[in-house]
């Protein structure tokens, strides 16, 4: 996520800037891919929780918090759409992508017997404290080149996975 982040406009750019899709565009599909990247560790982590409910033999559980994340998009576009424009929607599937792992987590708790959240939040905070250097090291890295330009793609290339 915080690499995505950190490289958004490089990836863009690298893959889809050449004939009409202008520098314009990659600076706007970026800043939608950077609302979606915040949104991806909650859509793993679903895919993950969601099959214990289908080994429980609960399948009305993921259903119904489906549901009401549903409900929460559009809600969350309703009142995003404004002042982000196409980013507001991006933010909003991520925050109803938070919401049902949220929702996941606190049905699946009981029906375990209880689930580690203090262990589970230090967790996913050292793993977030280790990614930031990375991606300030990626972004400082890819600062060098000039991603508002088509072309140059081999030595953009080099770059880009310089740091990789």
């Amino acid at each position: 996520m915080v690499g995505l982040i950190a490289l958004k406009t490089p990836i863009i750019n690298l893959l889809f800037q050449r004939g009409l899709f202008d520098y314009s565009a990659t600076e706007k599909t970026a800043f939608a891919l950077l609302f979606y990247s915040v949104g991806l560790w909650a859509i793993a982590g679903s895919r993950i929780i969601a099959p214990a409910f289908y080994s429980l033999q609960d399948t009305w559980t993921p259903m119904k918090i489906a549901l009401i994340c549903l409900g929460a998009n559009l809600i969350f576009r309703a009142v995003l759409i404004f002042p982000l424009m196409h980013g507001g929607l991006a933010l909003a599937t991520s925050l109803s992508s938070t919401l049902n792992l949220i929702l996941l987590l606190r049905k699946l708790g009981p029906k375990l017997g209880g689930v580690d959240k203090r262990r589970n939040i230090q967790s996913l905070l050292r793993i977030f404290l280790c990614s930031l250097p990375m991606g300030l090291a990626a972004y400082l890295i890819c600062s060098i080149g000039d991603w508002s330009t088509a072309g140059n793609v081999g030595e953009k290339m080099l770059i880009f996975f310089q740091e990789l």
